[in-house]
C-alpha cells in the first residue's frame, strides 16, 4: 500500500480474513509518504484490509477507503488449503532483571516468535522483538525495559511455511521501580 498524507502520519493496516475481523496488524514508520509490503498471505484468498493513519498524539487521521473503511482483496493463485495456525500456551513475563523483561511461551508446533510491543496503548506498535532465528516450541523472548513502566504486547508467530500470525491478545505489563 503506497499513500501520502497532508501531515506527519503513522501509517497502520490491518488485515484479515473478513472485514472487522483484525488477524494481524502492520505498522510503518511515521512520515508523510508511506510505503507498506505485506508478506504471508495465501494465494487465492479474499482479505479485508482497513489501512490507517494516526497522528503523534494517537488520533484517528482517516483511511484510504472513500465509503467502507475496509478494502476488499483477493489475491492471486490457486487456494491452498488453511494452514493450521499455532496454539500459543504458557505466557509468561519476567521483569525482576534489571532492565530486562523476560517473555516466555510454548507452541504446539514448532515457529518462531516475535513480540510487538509499545509503551503506549495505541491502535498499531511501533517495536518489536524477534526470537532467534531457530524453530521451536519453547520461546523465550528479551526486552529491554525502562524502570516504573507499562508495556503493551501481542505475540506473533513465523511458521515455517512462512505464514506470520499475531494473536491479537493484548497483554500488558509494568515493570517494577530501580530502587
Amino acid at each position: 500500500f503506497k499513500f501520502k498524507t497532508s501531515e506527519l502520519a503513522l501509517p497502520v493496516v490491518y488485515y484479515g480474513l473478513s472485514s472487522g475481523k483484525i488477524m494481524q496488524t502492520l505498522t510503518g514508520k511515521a512520515g508523510k509518504n508511506h510505503d507498506l509490503n505485506i508478506t504471508g498471505l495465501l494465494p487465492g484468498t479474499s482479505y479485508s484490509f482497513l489501512v490507517a493513519a494516526f497522528d503523534s498524539k494517537s488520533n484517528f487521521l482517516g483511511s484510504l477507503a472513500n465509503t467502507s473503511p475496509w478494502l476488499d482483496i483477493a489475491t492471486l493463485g490457486k487456494k491452498v488449503d488453511d494452514p493450521v495456525w499455532p496454539v500459543i500456551s504458557n505466557l509468561a513475563v519476567d521483569t525482576t532483571k534489571n532492565e530486562k523483561a523476560i517473555i516466555k511461551f510454548t507452541t504446539d508446533s514448532v515457529t518462531r516468535g516475535a513480540l510487538i510491543y509499545t509503551k503506549d496503548p495505541i491502535p498499531g506498535y511501533a517495536n518489536e522483538v524477534l526470537g532467534g532465528a531457530k524453530l521451536t516450541k519453547n520461546h523465550l523472548l528479551e526486552l529491554l525495559v525502562k524502570p516504573a513502566t507499562t508495556y503493551w504486547g501481542e505475540i506473533c508467530l513465523l511458521t515455517k511455511e512462512g505464514y506470520r500470525l499475531c494473536d491479537n491478545k493484548i497483554f500488558s505489563f509494568t515493570t517494577s521501580s530501580s530502587e
